[in-house]
């Protein structure tokens, strides 16, 4: 009788490049694209969060490609085949829900974005619906599956949301979404500080199958 264990099949430290996770890319080339640039922002370059695909965006990404790394032709076409298959999700119309207020925070962005947007008041202690239209990017959009070659088991991809507070590090909500086919809702509660002042609510999203996609985004809170 053969026994066969599942172990690791990919993983990366916390400071390592998050482009690394795709092909032919190692930490040098992917410092030369740019030292923030993820996964996410690359198909969000050819448009692939949008309605209808711009083929001038490919252009763009492949020159880009050509003058910042030392990949070839035929490596640039395999990374940017590996972009558009990564079903990415992104948050849209972001909601706080409690009894009969409904607080429309879409108006949100990544952390450390230099926006100008207003506090958002809730009561202390307060317990909130954080409801989210999710939306998936790339060509397996539709797919419960994971693309996964070399893990020998059928995986669906799913999805982890964690609401925290960024300036204590608590952790104030988990919720585990199943995989997202094109859009779904998503519902997760969040039990605001019982200490007025204000704080940013951190909503991180992370896959429990990719690497390289994880998101984060950021709600200033004022606790009254």
């Amino acid at each position: 009788m053969v026994r066969r264990k599942l172990g690791m099949v990919r993983c990366q430290w916390y400071d390592d490049h998050p482009l690394t996770v795709l092909p032919h890319l190692d930490e040098s080339d992917a410092n030369r694209l740019g030292p923030d640039l993820t996964v996410p922002l690359l198909q969000m370059g050819l448009s692939l969060f949008e309605e209808k695909s711009d083929s001038s965006k490919e252009k763009k990404f492949k020159q880009k490609f050509v003058a910042k790394t030392t990949l070839d032709e035929k490596q640039i076409n395999e990374v940017m085949n590996a972009v558009k298959r990564y079903p990415t999700v992104t948050p849209r119309h972001l909601r706080l829900v409690a009894k009969n207020e409904e607080i429309d925070v879409s108006d949100f962005g990544s952390v450390g974005a230099k926006t100008q947007r207003k506090w958002i008041k809730v009561s202390a202690g307060a317990l909130f619906r954080l409801k989210l239209d999710l939306h998936v990017a790339g060509s397996d959009k539709f797919a419960a599956e994971a693309f996964l070659p070399l893990w020998p088991k059928e995986k669906a991809a799913g999805w982890m949301i964690l609401a925290a507070d960024l300036d204590t590090d608590q952790l104030l909500s988990f919720s585990y979404v199943p995989p997202v086919r094109g859009s779904q809702c998503a519902r997760i509660e969040v039990k605001m500080p019982s200490k007025s002042g204000r704080f940013i609510l951190s909503l991180v999203m992370m896959s429990d199958c990719y690497l390289g996609i994880d998101q984060e985004y950021s709600i200033p809170v004022e606790v009254c």
